[in-house]
């Protein structure tokens, strides 16, 4: 586990060292972070991901990987899937690791590097997993949610429920133009339209159950876990 761990460190502190300014992975280092997050994640998923004896390792892969979905490569297909594996991790590490995520950008080495900030924090890599689940939630079949979808919902829920800064956050950007509380969107139904409000929504009325509670769950959390207000801002009872 540690050397696997230090491996990953390995590569993205060269990455690092030998990337432009903005941070950018080369082919090959992409490659190799997949394979390894590849690694991690069917290691982990062999065993107790949550045991407190390996809280330190844990803590290193959460840094880790919050590092690597904040960095570029070379294409945007390649970058989503560096993203992916992140998020399949993210399912197996403790959720009291989830402040690790959003560090306070005045405790960063460098806070020049902060790509998005709120609140204070650095929320780098929450901001890259919305994007990838916006992504999804455009192009996903109904047949392929549970694959692709649940990977992303059921981590992001958890973080969400585990850190203030990181709700707080998805609210705003998944909430702040499509989740103001409904006026016209009255005379449609919830789940018609284009906003990630109306995407969300179709969630709630997908066949594959499991996609279906999740999406509920979610927006039950960004909703401060009150009825009242998932009611004021779906529409839906």
């Amino acid at each position: 586990m540690f050397l696997i761990t230090a491996l990953v460190s390995s590569t993205a502190s060269s990455a690092a060292r030998t990337a432009n300014p903005q941070n950018l992975l080369s082919e090959e280092n992409c490659q190799l972070v997949v394979e390894i997050l590849r690694i991690l994640y069917n290691f982990l998923s062999q065993f107790d991901g949550h045991n407190d004896n390996n809280g330190e390792e844990h803590a290193m892969l959460a840094e880790v990987s919050r590092q690597l979905v904040g960095c570029h490569c070379e294409t945007r297909d390649r970058h989503l899937e560096v993203t992916k594996h992140c998020c399949n991790l993210w399912t197996l590490l403790p959720s009291k690791l989830a402040h690790i995520l959003v560090p306070a950008a005045d405790e960063l080495n460098d806070v020049s590097k902060v790509q998005r900030s709120f609140l204070g924090h650095d929320v780098t890599a929450i901001f890259e997993i919305l994007s990838y689940l916006e992504m999804l939630l455009k192009d996903v079949s109904v047949r392929a949610q549970q694959d692709q979808l649940l990977p992303v919902l059921l981590p992001l829920t958890t973080l969400c429920k585990s850190n203030r800064i990181i709700r707080k956050y998805c609210r705003c950007q998944t909430t702040s133009d499509s989740f103001a509380p409904l006026k016209d969107e009255v005379k449609q139904l919830p789940e018609e339209g284009n906003s990630l409000r109306n995407k969300f929504c179709k969630l709630l009325t997908s066949t594959v159950t499991q996609v279906k509670h999740v999406a509920a769950d979610f927006l039950y959390v960004l909703c401060k876990e009150n009825v009242s207000r998932l009611i004021k801002y779906t529409g839906f009872w």
